[in-house]
């Protein structure tokens, strides 16, 4: 609205609709005409509404639906038309005229009007009835038309739908009905399964009249609590749904009219909300479903095999990876049989290569999962704390990077002892809480180094046209529903010997590693077959992918293979550093603003390590400024694995990690103007130029830190170091 603008009334609705009114032709702005409409009727017959559901393809691809309420409103003056507008409230149940006509017929109440019609076909001799609104609108129906009535509750099976009949169920004793049950949905049913759907494949042919058969009757959930009458359970759920700010204005009068203390009148709608669900704007409750264990006891290698060819159905995948994956999802299973639980890393390139479809099969087989595409540090740690979930982090590229606060309890979740302190309460009393969780994290490029270093991590690349997967129906998954059933089963079978298990490492991986790796062998060595070989090749393969290390450890590495392949045990400066140039496949060609790196940079990196240059004899007789190798044998059996290959064949640090860009990839030429030097920067973008650092070797060398330790990208590394160095913060880098 314009300053000065008068605010254009509401819709008002009219009830009943006049019978004048045009045919509703409501069309949705944005996803156009309902793809259904299901009419509302009075007690005498009269409409006075419609409920329409729209259909569209939300950001993620993927089709979602939406129910309107479609009243005819006066707009302004005499004009009337159809708009999306709720109905006032107590609203009628929909099929009001068939209930008013059956009072005998006894009833189920479904999750919404198109399952509410399937129910006189299906079941014969009862009737279906819905209230408007959604599964957190019951309360604004008059649910009077139930008193006397046998009522079955059949919910939607998922937290939405358990709520909702928790709902009903206090209503329709609060008007009097004179039986009240709840059908169970079994556990192994797909998530959000509802009347509408097929039974799973495996159900027995009567399975939804067996299911009505044995709903089981409702009692209240707090039996023993003082009794309040039926106004008072009514105002309560109502008030308990409101908004803060009008909760905050209505429970003054809202606690004289139940003749109670406000105080009171707080603790009741606190709880209400805890039960039924939190006030509108203030999220949802979490939804944490575990698998029930399999009845019968698991063949561990035939379990491991289905979820790796589960895995691999719906994502482009290695043999080693997908069994790695395999492997850590058991494990979770018995996630406190050990001390130290790895993170699992996944990453890609470039966006499009399946790594939120993976966090998706990962949602269907773990046990309390839980997704989220971002997180605060706070809600981090207090989530673990009240639930333990499995952690499903995507797009952590966007939050994890930078927020070293959420890095830290990510890193200390590592470890089962792992917590974070913070001051609760007016007394700011210093509390523990525990970062102790599962975590699967999905990035673009690569996370800081304390995150990888904690993680299994595992490659995507973009599927290319001759590989097939098949995609991955989230309502219909019901493939993936027995594998959770089944790992729970084994993990809980064998969780003592999983926690004293001590398995064999393969060669080179020691320290860390080895504590990442210790669970996944723990279940192959358990379970047997050729899953103790097959997760020890993964090991080894996906650790000598992953291993890329600090920058400074890369150095080693290449230092160690250029004594190999030159087959001396000195080395001027001069050589090292073109022998490091050399290397077209790692960051020394370009490691300063697109040049080799120099000799004095060389020595800047070693220094730290205990390694410095110094005179050495050529065997000519002169001297020059070099190395011998001797000066590194402390520092390679400190930060390099063991060597079981050539040293020049160690790990690459570039090119075989499916997550880094060099400068000269994007195809930009870099200035060779001494006086202006170029950041690295894709094609298209902004080129930054800056006067030289003061100490230029500093500068490169605090780039390269900030890119291969802290992820970075190189311009943006080099843009930190500058303000770094410069001590202040200059905005227009930034730009």
């Amino acid at each position: 609205m314009r300053p000065g603008e008068a605010a254009r009334p509401k819709p008002v609705p009219i009830v009943p609709v006049p019978d004048n009114a045009p045919e509703c032709t409501w069309r949705h702005p944005t996803h156009g005409f309902p793809v259904a409409k299901w009419p509302y009727f009075d007690a005498e017959g009269r409409l006075v509404a419609y409920a329409a559901r729209v259909e569209f393809v939300g950001e993620d691809g993927r089709r979602q639906k939406d129910v309107v309420p479609i009243t005819y409103c006066r707009i302004e003056g005499q004009r009337c038309a159809w708009r999306a507008s709720a109905l006032p409230t107590p609203r009628p149940l929909y099929h009001l005229p068939e209930l008013i006509a059956n009072p005998g017929t006894p009833v189920i109440v479904t999750e919404g009007e198109k399952k509410a019609d399937l129910v006189p076909s299906t079941f014969p001799g009862y009737l279906g009835t819905t209230s408007m609104g959604g599964a957190g609108a019951a309360k604004q129906s008059d649910w009077a038309p139930l008193t006397g009535r046998e009522v079955v509750i059949w919910p939607d099976h998922d937290e939405p739908g358990r709520r909702y009949a928790e709902d009903v169920a206090r209503l329709a004793m609060a008007v009097g009905a004179a039986s009240i049950a709840i059908v169970k949905v079994p556990a192994a049913w797909p998530h959000g399964w509802d009347i509408a759907d097929a039974p799973p494949e495996d159900a027995a042919p009567d399975a939804l009249a067996e299911l009505l058969q044995s709903a089981i009757p409702w009692t209240p959930v707090t039996p023993t609590e003082p009794s309040v009458d039926v106004d008072s359970i009514t105002e309560i759920m109502r008030l308990a749904r409101l908004p803060l700010i009008e909760y905050g204005r209505e429970r003054k009068a809202a606690a004289q009219r139940l003749g109670c203390p406000v105080a009171i009148l707080d603790k009741a709608v606190a709880a209400e909300q805890s039960n039924g669900g939190p006030a509108v704007g203030q999220g949802r409750p979490l939804d944490l479903p575990e698998p029930q264990p399999w009845p019968q006891p698991v063949d561990g290698v035939a379990l491991i095999a289905d979820l790796a060819a589960a895995i691999r159905r719906h994502v482009v995948l290695g043999i080693a990876e997908a069994g790695a994956i395999a492997l850590w999802v058991v494990a979770v299973h018995a996630f406190d049989a050990w001390p130290v639980f790895p993170r699992l890393f996944v990453n890609s390139p470039e966006k499009g290569c399946g790594k939120s479809t993976l966090l998706d099969v990962l949602s269907r087989l773990v046990p309390k999962p839980l997704g989220a595409s971002s997180i605060t540090p706070a809600a981090l740690f207090r989530v673990i704390e009240a639930a333990r979930p499995t952690l499903l982090l995507d797009e952590a590229d966007s939050y994890a990077r930078d927020n070293e606060d959420l890095r830290g309890v990510l890193d200390a979740g590592h470890r089962r002892d792992g917590a974070v302190i913070r001051t609760v309460g007016d007394h700011h009393e210093p509390r523990q809480f525990s970062a102790w969780a599962p975590v699967a994290l999905a990035a673009i490029g690569r996370l800081p180094g304390t995150i990888e270093d904690r993680s299994i991590r595992i490659g995507l690349r973009r599927r290319r046209p001759d590989e097939t997967v098949e995609p991955l129906r989230l309502d219909r998954s019901g493939e993936l529903q027995e594998l959770p059933r089944k790992a729970a089963r084994w993990a809980a079978d064998h969780a003592g010997e999983l926690a004293a298990a001590d398995p064999a490492m393969p060669e080179g991986i020691i320290n860390r590693a080895a504590d990442n790796w210790r669970p996944l062998l723990a279940v192959a060595d358990l379970a047997g077959g050729e899953w103790p070989e097959r997760a020890r090749r993964a090991a080894a393969k996906l650790s000598e992918n992953s291993d890329q290390g600090s920058i400074r450890a890369a150095l080693l590495a290449d230092v160690r293979a250029a004594f190999t392949a030159k087959g001396v045990d000195r080395l001027s400066s001069d050589e090292l550093a073109s022998y490091l140039g050399s290397l077209d496949d790692r960051p020394w060609p370009e490691y300063r603003a697109g040049k080799p790196i120099s000799k004095s940079q060389v020595a800047r990196l070693l220094k730290p390590l205990g390694v410095s240059s110094g005179t050495i004899r050529l065997p000519d007789g002169g001297t020059l400024k070099g190395y011998y190798l001797t000066a590194f044998g402390d520092a390679f059996a400190r930060y390099l694995p063991a060597e079981t290959v050539t040293t020049s064949q160690a790990p690459d640090f570039r090119g075989s990690a499916p997550d880094f860009k060099t400068s000269q990839e994007n195809g930009c030429d870099v200035s060779e103007s001494p006086e202006m030097a170029s950041f690295s920067a894709p094609c298209g973008a902004v080129t930054f130029f800056v006067a030289p650092m003061p100490n230029d070797d500093e500068f490169q060398e605090r780039a390269a830190i900030l890119e291969y330790d802290g992820g970075y990208p190189r311009a943006e590394a080099e843009q930190r170091a500058h303000t770094e160095l410069n001590g202040r913060r200059d905005q227009s880098w930034l730009q």
